[in-house]
């Protein structure tokens, strides 16, 4: 993979774009060449894909109609990628924002700009998502929660976001990326976090990265394991959207004012309502449909005499829960993993048939009243 860091004033930036309309094409490379850019012109979304894997670019403008791979399918191939979570992604295309806006932010996309374009508004989105943005790196090993995270960060609009699923792969994104601040999972496979934070501090590439330590655990031993593992600060999961916005803002500097809404505050609202932030909402039937899922995995498990497996997946969904706004999930997943530790598998049973029903009848609202 190519190496990817933050844009560097003064340095060329490298644009690739994805569209197969020769007249477009031409267009696009006047006004960006002119505007002093190097600009990479890929005939459809499979070819801007392997043009990505060979070569470190900026931003990618991508086209949404085109032969062979569309835009959608060629944006979520890129950002599975290793770390093309890090790149910008721009709509470029002919399709009205209203009904498909959406649709580009699920596939990954950053911003929407429409064809036919006007120079001064191209070149002024582009020069904002090229702007020196410090790279945050989010590491679990619970993809939910990545995701999650990941979008709350985005939603700053202030950050490029690379992820990772273990303490191995945050160590190879340390030394590829110019890594400003590191969100740090605790407890994963292959690696846990304890072991990554002090193999981190112990690079010695550049200054000491702050390490913010992201766990379920709770108490005061548990906050001085980390620190003594080499974290700067301690964010307990749930993760709120308030506290994290802070602790970004703490050591970065430039975050937005935590006082913006926060997820599944209730507001006076029936037990089985949950407001949801909006910039989460193409999130949530996906994540309550792999809570149902879970449900009859445990019962599997169970079956299996799997409890170690059982308690795993609780420990995820007490810390994934309240981060979409679904807080009484966090507690039902710390349930489950306080059963499972107690060797007690009829216990755990009552609590899957609370959260199943829990989830036949939890309406979700939106905080803006949609």
């Amino acid at each position: 993979m190519p190496q990817r860091t933050s844009s560097a004033i003064g340095k060329q930036n490298r644009i690739l774009l994805a569209e197969d309309t020769p007249e477009n094409q031409v267009l696009a490379r006047q006004c960006l060449e002119g505007a002093g850019y190097h600009l990479d012109i890929a005939d459809n979304g499979a070819l801007a894909v392997a043009a990505f894997k060979k070569g470190g670019y900026d931003l990618v403008l991508m086209d949404i109609q085109m032969p062979v791979m569309d835009g959608f399918e060629a944006a979520r191939q890129i950002r599975s990628l290793e770390h093309g979570g890090c790149v910008p992604i721009i709509a470029f295309t002919a399709l009205s924002p209203g009904p498909h806006r959406s649709k580009c932010i699920e596939a990954g996309m950053d911003d929407f700009i429409q064809k036919p374009f006007e120079k001064t508004a191209l070149l002024s989105m582009v020069a904002v998502w090229l702007a020196a943005q410090p790279v945050i790196l989010v590491v679990d090993d619970i993809e939910e929660s990545r995701r999650i995270i990941e979008r709350l960060l985005l939603s700053m609009k202030k950050y490029r976001i690379a992820t990772a699923a273990n303490g191995v792969e945050a160590i190879r994104a340390v030394k590829d990326l110019a890594v400003s601040l590191i969100l740090m999972d605790m407890e994963m496979p292959v690696m846990d976090g304890y072991t990554a934070s002090r193999a981190i501090k112990n690079l010695g590439i550049g200054p000491a990265i702050p390490v913010i330590a992201m766990t379920a655990h709770e108490g005061e031993s548990e906050r001085q394991k980390c620190l003594k593992a080499g974290c700067a600060d301690y964010l307990h999961k749930p993760v709120r959207r308030d506290r994290l916005f802070s602790i970004v803002k703490q050591y970065l500097g430039n975050g937005p004012s935590p006082d913006t809404a926060v997820a599944g505050r209730r507001s006076g609202c029936g037990p089985d309502i949950v407001h949801i932030d909006p910039d989460l909402q193409e999130l949530v039937p996906g994540y309550l449909r792999n809570r149902e899922a879970d449900t009859k995995r445990i019962l599997q498990l169970l079956s299996d005499n799997d409890l170690e497996e059982v308690r795993r997946l609780g420990h995820s969904m007490s810390g994934s829960g309240g981060g979409y706004g679904f807080h009484k999930i966090s507690r039902f997943g710390k349930q489950i993993e306080k059963a499972a530790e107690k060797k007690d598998p009829r216990e755990i049973r009552k609590i899957i048939d609370r959260l199943a029903e829990y989830l036949t009848r939890v309406t979700v609202v939106m905080k803006n009243g949609n």
